[in-house]
């Protein structure tokens, strides 16, 4: 097995839109990755499984999550869930003087409920800024930035937050290196037996593994990992349902449509129609 780091799960995208150092995603989920942003996950609609340095959270309507920066992260959602992500740079609201009030690493709340004080704000406030956003009236920057000062002032007259160890919660490299080997071979057959003889680690370390840092057994992992790929490839390409199922590691099409629409409520067919549509 090659060597792993933690750059194999950086996800290279730009959140930026316009100006503005931040984007807000319309998601249904996404695999384990990380990025130098922060990102607040709202569910609209339905329920949705986040799992962050390998910590589980369920969440469901009128209640957001807070992913802080550097944290892995991954969201899996049931069928019909619709999530908001608003990916946004720390620079929205640091400044020398957020500077002055924190000289060490902290960390703050993670989980919002609506039926809590601040936690009623909290998603008041990001639900303004995704308005404000998606209107884009004049000023709509000035407004969004003023909207997250007002949210980390929130923090700290709550004192919502703690002092922490800097880069404390990083996966093991036993867990990079089976995720580095899934997201490199996923297109050929993987066994919990071919983990364990790749890594030499029992399949009983390789479960627990996974369940600790995914929140999935490795062959849910593994099946969620090509259905990803499958769906980029529904999206940019016009290859068929059989083509992409051979080439994403599924023995046949009827098992490819059957796992994607038991993961994400439809079938491939609609999926890629939905995403040709205005």
């Amino acid at each position: 097995m090659k060597n792993a780091n933690r750059e194999s799960l950086y996800e290279q995208v730009c959140h930026k839109s316009e100006n503005l150092p931040m984007k807000i995603y319309h998601t249904s989920g996404v695999n384990l990755h990380w990025h130098e942003e922060y990102e607040f996950i709202m569910v609209k609609n339905g329920s949705v499984s986040c799992v962050i340095n390998g910590k589980a959270f369920d969440l469901t309507e009128n209640k957001a999550l807070l992913v802080h920066s550097g944290e892995l992260h991954s969201i899996q959602s049931c069928s019909g869930a619709k999530i908001i992500a608003i990916v946004v740079s720390s620079t929205m609201w640091e400044d020398e003087m957020f500077g002055s009030i924190f000289k060490e690493p902290i960390k703050f709340s993670s989980v919002f409920s609506y039926n809590t004080p601040l936690g009623h704000c909290v998603i008041e406030i990001l639900d303004q800024i995704t308005e404000i956003y998606d209107d884009k009236k004049f000023g709509y920057g000035f407004l969004i930035k003023a909207k997250f000062l007002e949210l980390f002032s929130l923090f700290i007259e709550s004192q919502s937050f703690t002092y922490v160890q800097k880069n404390a919660s990083r996966l093991p490299d036993e867990m990079k290196n089976l995720m580095n080997y899934v997201h490199e071979h996923f297109a050929e057959k993987i066994s919990l037996c071919t983990l364990s003889s790749v890594s030499f680690y029992s399949q009983t370390y390789i479960i627990n593994l996974f369940k600790r840092y995914t929140n999935l057994t490795p062959t849910e992992y593994i099946i969620q990992y090509r259905l990803e790929i499958a769906k980029e490839k529904l999206r940019n390409t016009t290859e068929s349902n059989v083509d992409i199922a051979l080439s994403c590691g599924f023995n046949s099409e009827t098992y490819f449509i059957r796992a994607f629409k038991k993961l994400y409520g439809i079938t491939p067919f609609v999926y890629r129609k939905q995403q040709k549509s205005p």
